[in-house]
């Protein structure tokens, strides 16, 4: 984007304003002018001290919910008969490497950064807990007694949900609490 101004006039100071950042939302910004000296003269230089924020809502709807779908048909497992080993593997295994693929698609959309972000360890947190059905299936089909299978498959279904929440709650509750800075910036 060009930022025109005037030199003789200060509308440098409110260019800013005409530009517009995808994916981004402009918080705020400095402008300062100043005069330097160089080997062929002096000459203004601009400065601009601009704070954005990535909009989050984006990856809350367009990243993080199919998630969430896709790891509650995986947890739909559990409400399948422990008998029946095939059709829970298959659904199992298909949500899991639905995730898979999903997460290949959404890579592009995701910065490269090279530390792991809060949506990154989310991901992961949520590959673990794809995972997870298709190991009980396993385990539960092997019991030579079906109510057992059943009663482990009743605790599954109330403690897998609670404890990807909890988990994902913490994970978000310890990024806000080591980036106090941010934090306090983005609840301004």
């Amino acid at each position: 984007a060009y930022l025109m101004f005037n030199e003789n006039t200060n509308s440098y100071m409110n260019s800013f304003d005409n530009i517009e950042i995808y994916d981004w939302t402009k918080t705020n910004y400095q402008t300062s002018r100043s005069f330097e000296n160089s080997f062929w003269g002096t000459y203004n230089a601009l400065t601009y001290r601009v704070n954005i924020e990535r909009n989050s809502i984006y990856f809350l709807t367009k990243i993080f919910l199919p998630i969430l779908i896709i790891l509650s048909l995986s947890f739909c497992v559990l409400w399948i008969k422990p008998e029946q080993l095939q059709a829970r593997l298959t659904v199992s295994v298909v949500c899991f490497l639905a995730l898979i693929t999903y997460t290949f698609i959404i890579d592009k959309d995701l910065p490269k950064l090279a530390y792991l972000t809060v949506m990154d360890y989310v991901i992961l947190i949520s590959y673990l807990f794809a995972a997870v059905p298709t190991i009980e299936s396993v385990v539960v089909s092997t019991y030579e007694s079906n109510e057992k299978g059943e009663y482990i498959d009743r605790n599954y279904r109330i403690l897998l949900p609670i404890l990807y929440i909890t988990i994902s709650f913490v994970i978000i509750l310890t990024s806000i609490v080591f980036n106090l800075e941010n934090t306090k910036a983005f609840l301004n």
